[in-house]
């Protein structure tokens, strides 16, 4: 084999180094070109407009129903998340009911605030729905400014909607009941169911650094007053579950599975018999509502809470509990009664 030269060898390495450079600049390129080619897919995503079509019926009562309303709220979510703009289709959407609307409501109002300029809407073809989005101002808040239609439907325009984010502002409720003709102690047992309903979603629903909002719908029609208030927190089984008071509770085998389902964890907050859980923060609140509806015989009590629900019909005098599948993270309370005006509480 024919030995090369210091010069050869001097080239020869020469050469390898430039190999060297020549490959390193192409896998730079390459590299450069793959974040380049995903950085261009983030930037298309980011301006795609993604259209979800709202579902027929707002409503938690089936659990049909319910999972549809709740995989589309969680649908926008996910959309706005990757960052695609939503544009939000009600062209189907007819039926609208005071849990399911309450709780939709206050998901798309969390999400606009959470994702500015990135959810937007279009008109309602119903005309009820399109009132009602009209009168609670939801249209404005998506960015529909125009095209006011006048709210004379039976079913909208004595509803009432206000939200808050502490104790003071449930104040807003007394021109509702101040526009009701009402015996005083009704009218103060009321405001005071409201003030407490208020007061345990401040002090029990969130927790941390969250905000502490609640949202609340009421209509007086027909001598019978509808309220429906929620809130986006931790929901009442699981502030129950943090509580140390229940620990020597659950820790019988009679109660122990109770601590397992949400529902049982309803019912055990708005229990008669206080003793039971030896609870001190109760005795109002969600106790009170109850008796309110159980001193009639028109209306009822309901809440969904995670994935917990517990139902008082005041007609038929019975209650009960289910568990749904899917959790709402958070609580609605709604409860009808009669409070014609010459109603005594």
């Amino acid at each position: 084999m024919k030995k090369h030269t210091k010069k050869q060898k001097v080239r020869n390495l020469r050469l390898q180094l430039k190999k060297a450079k020549r490959a390193r600049k192409i896998v730079g390129h390459r590299k450069h070109f793959k974040f380049s080619k995903k950085r261009l897919s983030n930037l298309i995503e980011e301006n795609k407009v993604v259209e979800i079509l709202a579902p027929k019926e707002f409503a938690l009562i089936k659990q049909e129903n319910r999972d549809v309303l709740l995989n589309f709220l969680s649908n926008i979510k996910n959309r706005l998340e990757k960052g695609s703009k939503v544009n939000i289709s009600f062209d189907d959407t007819q039926i609208l009911l005071p849990c399911g609307t309450l709780w939709a409501t206050a998901k798309i109002e969390y999400l606009i605030s959470k994702y500015p300029n990135k959810l937007t809407c279009s008109y309602p073809r119903n005309d009820v729905v399109h009132q009602l989005f009209q009168h609670i101002g939801l249209l404005e808040k998506l960015g529909k400014h125009t095209r006011k239609i006048e709210i004379n439907a039976e079913n909208v325009k004595h509803w009432h909607y206000v939200s808050g984010k502490s104790t003071d502002d449930v104040s807003k409720f007394k021109t509702l009941l101040h526009s009701i003709s009402l015996a005083e102690a009704t009218r103060s047992g009321l405001y005071e169911s409201m003030s407490e309903a208020v007061t345990n979603t401040i002090h029990w629903a969130y927790k941390g650094g969250q905000p502490k909002e609640w949202r609340m719908f009421a209509q007086y029609i027909d001598g019978k007053l509808t309220v429906a208030i929620c809130d986006l927190g931790m929901g009442i089984p699981c502030s129950l579950r943090e509580k140390p008071e229940l620990k020597e509770y659950f820790s019988s085998p009679i109660h122990w599975a109770k601590n397992k389902r949400d529902t049982s964890l309803i019912e055990i907050a708005v229990e008669s018999n206080r003793s039971k859980t030896k609870l001190p923060h109760r005795g109002k609140g969600l106790k009170d509502m109850l008796d309110l509806v159980k001193s009639g015989t028109v209306g009822g009590f309901r809440i969904y809470s995670n994935k917990g629900a517990f139902d008082y019909n005041a007609s038929s005098r019975i209650e009960f509990g289910k568990d749904f599948k899917i959790a709402i993270n958070g609580t609605i309370i709604q409860w009808q009664l009669s409070v014609e005006s010459n109603h005594e509480q």
